[in-house]
């Protein structure tokens, strides 16, 4: 899915350009893919999305901070974390999760990259949330 999320966006003019010229957050976040989706599926079901994958951000901080849980069940969480961010444009957690899935064995460094990036890409997302809630 990581990879149809990235060759989608690399083919879609506006989105492209939007992250050209739209503000970049902390987290490389665009929250110009936030009116890309919104102008596609609806307001509601973004905000809904971004709820869920706040709540996502949470269960992976701890699936990953956990070095006793088995790999594989970390590899797991990160895959799902990859197709998530890429889709609602969070592109430094999306371009860190598919570094560490490339490789074979859980690297520390690689694994604190991803735990970083997860920790942006969750203050900006509550931010977003917290900010949206207030003007509905």
């Amino acid at each position: 899915m990581a990879t149809t999320v990235d060759k989608a966006s690399r083919q879609n003019p506006i989105t492209v350009r939007h992250r050209q010229i739209g503000r970049r957050t902390q987290s490389g976040w665009g929250t110009m893919a936030m009116n890309d989706l919104s102008a596609h599926i609806g307001t509601e079901k973004v905000m809904h999305s971004l709820q869920m994958f706040t709540t996502s951000l949470e269960q992976s901080l701890l699936v990953l901070k956990d070095y006793s849980i088995d790999f594989q069940r970390q590899r797991h969480e990160v895959h799902d974390l990859a197709s998530v961010s890429g889709f609602l444009g969070f592109s430094d957690l999306f371009q860190a999760c598919l570094t560490l899935l490339a490789q074979s064995r859980a690297c520390i460094e690689r694994r604190e990259t991803v735990i970083a990036a997860i920790e942006d890409a969750l203050t900006e997302a509550r931010m977003y949330l917290a900010v949206a809630t207030r003007s509905h």
